[in-house]
Order: structure tokens, then C-alpha cells, then sequence
């Protein structure tokens, strides 16, 4: 099965800006050997990023339809080549969905929403090839635990999802954290386990609770902790 994991966060805090490594083809993860399906239909946050991420290029697709996102994972995903897919954000697929069907959902319509995006994250577990990874991203909200106390979590929409949870369908969830400076000068973060959230990280994927806002770190990470092997681009 693949390896599918969440990044949660508020808008702005770094969850589209941790490509930027990938982008530039910093790292064993680039352009050439992942995918970037932009469900959220905004442009990325980086200057020229057309020119890396195109329809040409087979490595970008602008759809919050949950069928095409499907097909072009499938068809994707099975090139030797291909090794990982970005969908920004999975809040997106439902809020066009929950627009489309705003005068008119019933009970039924917000079960097929909660069944649908269940099914994503199952059919990305499932059908896709051993080695390949899904980094799903989400943004968060606010619960209270049964403690007492204010925890974040990744927000959904209808009950359905709610009391499925869908933090218990990822082995890692990693949540973005900012440190902020009168200056300016904020440091980005991902968090790999729980602190005031629902993060959660396989036990030795990574060595800190807080982590550098790279995506292609944490990519590396995941690919050295299942071995999978990211060979090298060749050119002809």
C-alpha cells in the first residue's frame, strides 16, 4: 500500500510555501518525479512556478473533482519514475462540493461527502503502488479534549466526517507551527507529534517534535524510514 500522510494548518502558515525546496529541485524529490494536483485552483507561491508545474509536464493538475483526481494519481502513479503527489487541500474538494450542493443537500448528499473523501484516502492506501507516497493536506480547527483542553485538529465538513475522524486513517499527521518575530523574521515548522494537537509520526521517522518547513525533507524522512529507493533523474 502506499504511504499516505496529512500536513494540517491554517492559510499561511507553510503548507503550500514547504514545496519551495521541491520546486527548486533541491532534493531527491523535484518536478520531474512527483506530482502537484491543486485542488485549492490558486496560484502556488512561487515566482516562474508555471514553468516547473504544467499540464505539458504531466506533473499538475488544477481539479477539486475527487473521479480525476483519482485517474490521474492512477495513471501516474504506475510510472517507475513517479515516487509522490501533493493534493492542496483536501478541504477545497469538500467546500466545492459542499458550495455545489449547498441549496439542495440532504442527509444522503452529506453522507456521500464523507463517503467520498473516506474513499480518497483509502483508494490512495490501497490502489497505489507500495512505494509511492500522497502528502494530503488539510486545514485545521480548534476542539476541546476530554480534559478540559483546546487542541487543534483537522476540520471537515458535515457530522459524518467529524465522528469519522480522519486523523485515524493517517499513520503520520504533521502540523505546521510558526514562531513569530516583532521583526518579521518568523520561523517556519512542521510538529510530528502530538503537542496541543492531533499530530502523530511512526515511532523514529523523525528525530524532533519540530522540524524544518520542508516538504522534501519530510518526504526524504518517509521514503528512508519504508525503503523506498528515489533514484536519481537521468538526462539523455
Amino acid at each position: 500500500m502506499a504511504k499516505v500522510i496529512a500536513v494540517a494548518g491554517e492559510s499561511g502558515t507553510g503548507k503550500t510555501t514547504s514545496l519551495l525546496s521541491i520546486h527548486n529541485g533541491e532534493g531527491k524529490f523535484n518536478s520531474s518525479n512527483m506530482l502537484y494536483i491543486n485542488a485549492d485552483k490558486k496560484d502556488m507561491p512561487f515566482k516562474g512556478y508555471k514553468k516547473v508545474w504544467n499540464k505539458e509536464s504531466k506533473n499538475y493538475l488544477v481539479t477539486s473533482n475527487i473521479q480525476r483526481i483519482k485517474d490521474f494519481l492512477l495513471a501516474h502513479s504506475s510510472n517507475p519514475t513517479n515516487y509522490a503527489a501533493v493534493i492542496d487541500t483536501c478541504n477545497a474538494i469538500m467546500l466545492d462540493w459542499e458550495m455545489g450542493q449547498s441549496k439542495s443537500a440532504t442527509f444522503n448528499q452529506w453522507y456521500d461527502l464523507a463517503k467520498d473523501i473516506y474513499e480518497l484516502i483509502q483508494f490512495c492506501n490501497t490502489e497505489l503502488k507500495d512505494d509511492y507516497i500522497v502528502v494530503m493536506m488539510f486545514h485545521i480547527a480548534l476542539y476541546t479534549d476530554t480534559d478540559g483542553n483546546e487542541r487543534k485538529c483537522i476540520v471537515t465538513n458535515g457530522r459524518k466526517l467529524e465522528k469519522i475522524k480522519l486523523e485515524s486513517t493517517f499513520t503520520t499527521v504533521l502540523f505546521t507551527d510558526v514562531e513569530y518575530d516583532t521583526d518579521g523574521n518568523n520561523e517556519y515548522h512542521f510538529i510530528t507529534q502530538s503537542k496541543r494537537s492531533t499530530g502523530k509520526s511512526p515511532l523514529g521517522m523523525f528525530e524532533n517534535v519540530r522540524i524544518k518547513n520542508d516538504l522534501n525533507e519530510v518526504l526524504e524522512h518517509v521514503a528512508e524510514y519504508y525503503e523506498i529507493e528515489i533514484k536519481p533523474k537521468t538526462t539523455n
